[in-house]
């Protein structure tokens, strides 16, 4: 499961601890492999990939809708496709969501009322966000969309605080009042390859929902030459900096690559950098926040970090600085400062 949830793109790799709930805490239909209801009382819930046998594909129609438990994270199985209809309308304790990147739909009204985290999985295989999916919820700061997001239904990211939204074709579908009553919303980016005349029927329509925001293009895509990492081992075409780091100097993040293309991370909110310390230490600051307790070391030709036993970084010397390739979703480029 790849775990990519942006704070103004800063990403959270911790995974919940809840054990794997028992097949009795659900009612299950075998015949379309569909949660009908969870019937458990754990808060924390992990669902099993199977129940007897048979691979959990669909989270049902107001499955986790119970005002007697109130559940505050959920790990969803890999194999998932549908999350269905007010699946977990009103429940406004959930936090954290695990979403399995096999996730195609995220029906209407899925979360609506009820999911207030700032952030969320998207899932690499989505394709349909329904009316109302996110309506009044916490969703905040940049949101990327995966490659395959065809239609985002109407309303659907309603009444959130969504300062950014980076969207994947200038093919999509986006319904009426998609964004409406998002305050902070301030830019809309499309691909670089969009036509002038599609730019301008986008902006036509963000200007009637939000008149305030900008509808932008965004920097031409990066080849895939030029955008690889360099192997384990395999020197960069130009010489690259030393692997090892000028001690103490903050490296500054001045571009980022995201869903195959460039984009200024000036537009992701807060500051991306990252400082290797003489002592061994790292200072990584990403939206702003501040990680200070990991810990360096060189290993294959790069710079690795742990992140707290649940992932690694991996800081590769390019020809100004190091580069950093997060989950193969989002690319930072550092520089000394």
């Amino acid at each position: 499961m790849k775990k990519i949830a942006l704070i103004g793109l800063i990403v959270t790799l911790l995974v919940p601890t809840a054990a794997l709930a028992d097949a009795s805490d659900f009612e299950f239909d075998p015949e379309t492999g569909s949660i009908l209801k969870y019937v458990g009382t754990e808060l924390e819930v992990v669902v099993p990939d199977e129940i007897d046998g048979v691979p959990v594909v669909r989270i049902g129609y107001d499955a986790f809708v119970n005002e007697d438990v109130q559940i505050t994270s959920i790990v969803l199985p890999e194999g998932l496709e549908i999350i269905d209809e007010d699946a977990f309308h009103y429940q406004g304790s959930l936090q954290t969501v695990d979403c399995p990147d096999s996730v195609r739909v995220i029906a209407e009204d899925a979360f609506n009322y009820g999911y207030f985290s700032e952030e969320f999985d998207w899932p690499e295989s989505l394709e349909e966000i329904g009316e109302c999916a996110f309506y009044n919820t916490r969703l905040s700061g940049t949101i990327v969309l995966p490659p395959n997001v065809a239609v985002i239904g109407e309303s659907a990211f309603g009444v959130t605080e969504v300062e950014t939204i980076v969207l994947p074709s200038a093919d999509i579908q986006i319904e009426a009042n998609a964004f409406e009553d998002c305050e902070k919303l301030k830019q809309i980016v499309f691909p670089a390859a969009i036509s002038d005349e599609k730019l301008a029927e986008f902006a036509e329509l963000f200007a009637e929902m939000n008149p305030d925001a900008e509808v932008v293009r965004g920097e031409p895509a990066i080849s895939e030459e030029d955008s690889a990492l360099p192997e384990v081992g395999e020197a960069s075409a130009s010489e690259p900096v030393s692997v090892e780091p000028v001690p103490d100097v903050k490296y500054i993040c001045e571009k980022a690559a995201i869903s195959g293309y460039d984009i200024d991370p000036s537009i992701l909110g807060g500051e991306y950098s990252v400082t290797f310390h003489s002592d061994g230490s790292l200072t990584l600051i990403f939206a702003g926040a501040v990680i200070d307790d990991l810990e360096w070391r060189v290993e294959d030709d790069a710079l690795a970090a742990d992140y707290y036993g649940a992932g690694e970084f991996r800081f590769v010397p390019g020809e100004q600085g190091y580069e950093l390739d997060y989950m193969n979703a989002v690319r930072f480029y550092f520089t000394a400062d």
